[in-house]
């Protein structure tokens, strides 16, 4: 399987996939759909502002002394979306479940105009967004979702969080999955108790190999390994794999940037022949991935090559764990 980063740089799928850099500011788009959502507003007597993109907006609650984006831009988010005079996209509430997370200004949230409106926003508010397509879903067409479509954006901001306090809680769920699986049990798992490694990993040995003095890599090594790659409590369904019949194994330079943080970390307390099981904090793995709303147009965007593949599977700021089988190095 390979993918497209998000800002289309071509990678296999165990790539660092954040890109950052600086939101890019968006041109004002066409008057014509300007007079459409200004009649809209109009129409239900609001008060509104437009930024200087083209995107309108009001307040349905605010909260002033509500935590702003200065303190972090890792945000927990409900919200409806729909298109302006259609249908309703998605509604996503605390019926459905914890708030979404993603990480605005990073561009790593499709559509832009939905990262854009999100920065406005405090801890505790509601807002409505109208976004013209440009900064929408453009030319896109689907049964929901006609071509140039405007979109009406309506998020709930439930927390803003820094990656320092994603970090603690990521830690706080690889204890939580490490109890739940009994990974300190030596008749599942007989090899040594699983080590707490310095970046917040677990690193659990699940098999020696048949050399207790086989080596281990070294920066530049080239390795070749298989995995099967899941999130906590969804062994059954990995994400990604390469099988451990050796078929198909994936090779590598090691410690060389070419995949995510996390493997490398765990894979260099292995030695050649060592199967081990990685439970690694987002922060070493997909970090903020990449969120599309409505988040059922995720494989149409993959497709699109508009978000990377993983990201369909992996959401923002997942837990990862890796079971992985160290074949040679070379």
């Amino acid at each position: 399987m390979r993918i497209f980063v998000f800002c289309a740089i071509v990678a296999v799928l165990l790539l660092e996939s954040s890109c950052g850099g600086d939101d890019p500011t968006p041109e004002r788009v066409n008057d014509s759909q300007d007079s459409l959502i200004i009649h809209h507003l109009d129409s239900i007597g609001v008060d509104y502002q437009v930024d200087t993109t083209g995107i309108y907006y009001y307040p349905i609650e605010l909260n002033p002394t509500g935590k702003s984006q200065a303190d972090g831009n890792v945000l927990s988010v409900y919200y409806s979306l729909e298109v302006l005079g259609g249908q309703v996209l998605n509604t996503y509430d605390s019926a459905d479940g914890e708030p979404i997370r993603v990480k605005q200004g990073a561009n790593a949230i499709y559509p832009i105009g939905v990262d854009r409106s999100l920065s406005f926003m405090k801890e505790g508010e509601e807002w409505v967004f109208i976004i013209p397509s440009t900064y929408g879903f453009e030319d896109f067409n689907s049964a929901l979702i006609p071509e140039n479509s405007i979109l009406v954006f309506q998020p709930t901001l439930e927390k803003i969080q820094n990656e320092t306090d994603v970090q603690g809680e990521d830690n706080m769920k690889i204890i939580a999955y490490s109890d739940s699986v009994n990974l300190t049990d030596t008749v599942n798992y007989p090899l040594n108790q699983p080590e707490f490694l310095t970046n917040g990993t677990i690193f659990k040995r699940l098999a020696a190999g048949s050399n207790p003095n086989a080596p281990q890599p070294q920066t530049g090594d080239t390795l070749t390994i298989t995995y099967t790659a899941y999130l906590p409590y969804h062994k059954d369904e990995p994400f990604d794999l390469k099988h451990a019949s050796n078929a198909n194994p994936f090779i590598y330079n090691f410690n060389t940037n070419e995949v995510i943080t996390g493997l490398d970390a765990g894979i260099a307390n292995m030695r050649q022949g060592e199967t081990a099981l990685l439970v690694m904090p987002s922060l070493l793995g997909y970090r903020e991935s990449a969120a599309v709303f409505p988040d059922y147009l995720s494989e149409e965007m993959v497709d699109r090559n508009i978000i990377p593949a993983y990201a369909s599977d992996v959401g923002p700021y997942e837990v990862l764990i890796f079971e992985v089988s160290l074949l040679q190095i070379n």
